[in-house]
């Protein structure tokens, strides 16, 4: 919440002279912000999949290397994040770092494609919500039934 009160304190009219020169800093705070909800968001989901997998299949849930497993889920989960997240710091389309004035309130546009804004949302809030219900109405049907 922090990176976001600095990164929208760039947005102002008032006080965007005072942060041109850290401009980019608020950017990579901006990223990181993104990143690091992301791979949160992505930590549920892990922990749903992990928690249908010992419900639906415990002797093969207790028998597994949980260590191999383990790397497997928190690889998934930081590759997913980046994979969501730094596009805009290697493509320099998607990141548009300046002052419009012209713009309704005026400030400072940090992404302007809508494919990547697109994007973004899916991979971060929609596939996962979606991902979530489905696992746990399984579990809680499976668990009922019981």
């Amino acid at each position: 919440m922090s990176s976001d009160i600095l990164v929208r304190s760039c947005t102002t009219k008032n006080n965007l002279q005072l942060f041109m020169p850290l401009r980019s800093i608020f950017i990579v705070i901006f990223i990181a912000d993104v990143l690091l909800c992301t791979a949160s968001i992505w930590s549920l989901l892990i922990i749903a999949v992990d928690r249908y997998t010992a419900t639906f299949y415990p002797i093969w849930y207790r028998t597994k290397h949980q260590t191999r497993r383990l790397l497997m889920y928190i690889t998934i989960i930081w590759v997913v994040s980046a994979s969501t997240s730094l596009p805009p710091l290697f493509i320099k389309s998607m990141l548009i770092d300046s002052y419009r004035p012209d713009a309704e309130p005026p400030g400072c546009q940090l992404f302007d494609t809508m494919d990547f804004v697109l994007y973004s949302s899916v991979m971060t809030f929609i596939l996962p919500a979606i991902i979530l219900f489905i696992l746990y109405g399984r579990i809680f049907c499976e668990l009922k039934h019981r």
